[in-house]
C-alpha cells in the first residue's frame, strides 16, 4: 500500500496545483476583471479540461511501455522507447493545443450575439490557458512520466 500511496502522491499533488492554477485563475479574474472574464473562464474550461485528459492519458500510456521495457530489463529498446515517446508527446501536444485553440476560438465566436460579453475575454483567456497549462503540462508529463515509468516516484 505505501508503494501505492509513494507513485500516486506526485500525480495527486500534480493534480492539486493544476486545479489550484483554476482556481486562482477563477477568483482573479472574477474580482479583478469582473463576470464576463470569469465566464470566459468557464466557457472554455470543458475544451481545456478534455485537452489536458488527451494529454494525462498519453503521457500514461506512454508510461505503460516504457515500464514494461524496463521490467524486461531490455535498455535497447527502453532507450528508444523514451526517446520516441519524448518525440511524440511533445508533437501531440502541440498539435492538441493547436487545435484545440482553433476548436475554442471557433465555438466562442460562432454566436457573437450569444457570446457577446464574453468574446473580448474568451479568445486571449483561451490561448493563454492553452499554451500555458497545456505547455506545462506537456513537459511536466514527457520528463517525468519515464522517471515514473521507472518506480521512481
Amino acid at each position: 500500500m505505501k508503494l501505492i500511496f509513494d507513485f500516486a502522491m506526485p500525480m495527486m499533488i500534480g493534480s492539486l496545483f493544476q486545479q489550484l492554477y483554476n482556481t486562482v485563475d477563477a477568483v482573479i479574474m472574477g474580482k479583478y476583471e469582473g463576470p464576463d472574464a470569469l465566464a470566459s473562464i468557464a466557457a472554455a474550461f470543458p475544451l481545456m479540461f478534455f485537452m489536458m485528459s488527451a494529454i494525462t492519458g498519453m503521457t500514461m500510456g506512454v508510461s505503460v511501455i516504457i515500464s514494461q521495457l524496463y521490467g524486461a530489463g531490455d535498455q535497447e529498446q527502453l532507450k528508444k522507447a523514451v526517446s520516441t515517446s519524448m518525440i511524440f508527446l511533445v508533437g501531440m501536444s502541440a498539435v492538441i493545443t493547436a487545435v484545440g485553440l482553433v476548436i475554442i476560438i471557433k465555438e466562442l465566436t460562432f454566436d457573437k450575439e450569444m457570446f457577446r460579453h464574453i468574446v473580448s475575454f474568451s479568445v486571449p483567456t483561451a490561448i493563454q490557458q492553452s499554451i500555458v497549462s497545456l505547455g506545462m503540462m506537456s513537459v511536466q508529463g514527457t520528463l517525468n512520466g519515464p522517471k515514473r515509468a521507472c518506480g521512481e516516484p
